[in-house]
């Protein structure tokens, strides 16, 4: 979708996603980091980094969100 300044997006929407892909990023480096491997650090990781791409994709496929 178009904004009315001809952007594609705006800068709430495009600060918002940088922000999310950087704490995925830095839990993506905590799990390289870790040493204590007890299963329940990485599937929070793994859903944190599953569901963001899932909730993007719903908010950009609802015209509420826009």
């Amino acid at each position: 979708m178009i904004l009315h300044s001809g952007l594609q997006q705006n800068f709430w929407s495009g600060g918002m996603l940088i922000y999310g892909v950087c704490v995925m990023v830095v839990n993506l480096v905590l799990l390289q980091m870790i040493n204590n491997y007890t299963g329940y650090c990485e599937l929070m990781i793994i859903m944190q980094v599953v569901t963001f791409w899932i909730v993007l994709y719903i908010e950009s496929r609802n015209e509420i969100f826009d």
